[in-house]
């Protein structure tokens, strides 16, 4: 194939890295990929002739296995595709991660968004995961509409099946030891099968469709986006001049959510797993600790012991706890007292559990969104309340900010 005007960007880093023969696949990504739009309509898509009920249900078991590691895949996925500029350039548009605070409560609404698809059908009319993908599918539409009128380009299949890669690639061509995923039979073509049908649901044709039609084609796109699109984009990164400063928001809104995740040791993994024989260790002690701790998680979850199964199991109630907790806690990033941040995780914990009791006995009028004051009140009135009673010195005037000019931001980009 001639190289054609889209290649240009990946050509020279193609002949240093001795890149030859791109798959057909790649060819057709980097030319009618880049051609064609990402889907704006925001309208559902029917469930597809090929879908599996069975891998469906398999890819979902994967994910209930191996929740923490399969979360900590994304995240390193995520960070790799900041590095594409067409991708950045819509995240910058969007004006929703670039500062810690914001990227805290985007980033804690994809980890929530993500879990609901694992944990139903999203083809399903008024399951929670149908919901929450036709929620994630009208904002796309808004936000897509909305990049292109600014100039901040219109998105295209290319960047829809490069962020596909970011969710699931590693999770596709890594083995367990390297990923710390427990992979029983049929988990691996299970996740392949899901996100498929994800793809599907966003739009991404099947010819473009990265997971599809099976395991041993998944697998060989995966690795071809990796050697071809993904290792050049982090040789000569970074390849969008805001990609430093919008990365470290993300790693460090996401430490709220997760405290133990250090930015640095998460650059490490991300390059321990692009680059399996030239990583290196953070050379800075806090981050050498926690990338240790995410190496000896990984060569321990993977296994199928009892000791790797207790593993899994504490280490995926932790994170169910603390999304749980961040989800009625969003002001947290806004304050500046760590000890009043700790009795407010504290004081919602002991709510959460006094409602969890009250279900299990079937106490009247007590339910889980109840109004009573022991009991979790909505978000908003829980930041209302902890506002005016709870830190005087909170930074107001950013909370509210932030809170006002969203909904006009949405207005206007919807407009």
């Amino acid at each position: 194939m001639t190289e054609g005007m889209d290649e240009k960007p990946f050509a020279e880093c193609w002949r240093r890295m001795g890149l030859r023969d791109r798959p057909k696949y790649i060819q057709e990504l980097l030319t009618d990929g880049r051609t064609q739009l990402a889907d704006h309509s925001g309208q559902p898509k029917p469930r597809p002739d090929w879908f599996d009920e069975d891998l469906y249900k398999k890819g979902q078991e994967c994910f209930r296995s191996n929740c923490l590691t399969l979360l900590m895949l994304h995240l390193v996925g995520l960070l790799q595709i900041m590095n594409v500029p067409s991708i950045l350039s819509v995240l910058i548009a969007s004006g929703k991660s670039d500062t810690r605070e914001k990227a805290f409560l985007r980033y804690l609404e994809t980890v929530r968004m993500v879990i609901g698809w694992y944990r139903g059908d999203v083809f399903t009319a008024g399951q929670c995961a149908a919901k929450r993908i036709a929620t994630v599918d009208g904002r796309h539409a808004r936000l897509f509409k909305y990049a292109a009128r600014v100039g901040a380009g219109a998105p295209t299949q290319y960047d829809m099946v490069l962020t596909q890669w970011g969710f699931c690639g590693y999770a596709l061509i890594r083995d367990g030891p390297e990923t710390g995923l427990l992979l029983r039979p049929g988990y691996r073509e299970g996740l392949a099968h899901f996100w498929r049908c994800i793809g599907h649901r966003l739009g991404i044709p099947d010819s473009l469709n990265m997971c599809g039609p099976d395991l041993a084609e998944a697998r060989r796109r995966s690795e071809a986006i990796l050697h071809f699109v993904m290792r050049p984009l982090l040789i000569d990164q970074p390849a969008h001049p805001r990609f430093a400063a919008m990365s470290n928001a993300m790693l460090e809104g996401v430490s709220l959510i997760v405290p133990p995740c250090d930015n640095l040791s998460y650059r490490a993994l991300a390059w321990r797993l692009a680059f399996p024989r030239r990583h290196r260790v953070p050379a800075r002690l806090w981050s050498r600790i926690t990338y240790q701790a995410m190496m000896w998680l990984f060569a321990t979850a993977w296994l199928d012991t009892w000791f790797g199964a207790a593993v899994r199991a504490l280490g995926n109630f932790l994170l169910y706890v603390a999304v749980r907790t961040c989800a009625h806690a969003r002001f947290v990033p806004w304050s500046s007292n760590a000890r009043r941040k700790v009795i407010t995780f504290l004081w919602l914990g002991a709510k959460d559990l006094w409602c969890g009791c009250c279900e299990l006995i079937g106490a009247p009028s007590c339910g889980r969104w109840g109004k009573q004051w022991f009991h979790r009140r909505p978000i908003d009135d829980t930041v209302a309340v902890w506002r005016a009673r709870v830190v005087a010195e909170l930074r107001e005037e950013v909370l509210a900010g932030y809170y006002d000019a969203a909904p006009r931001e949405e207005g206007r980009a919807a407009g």
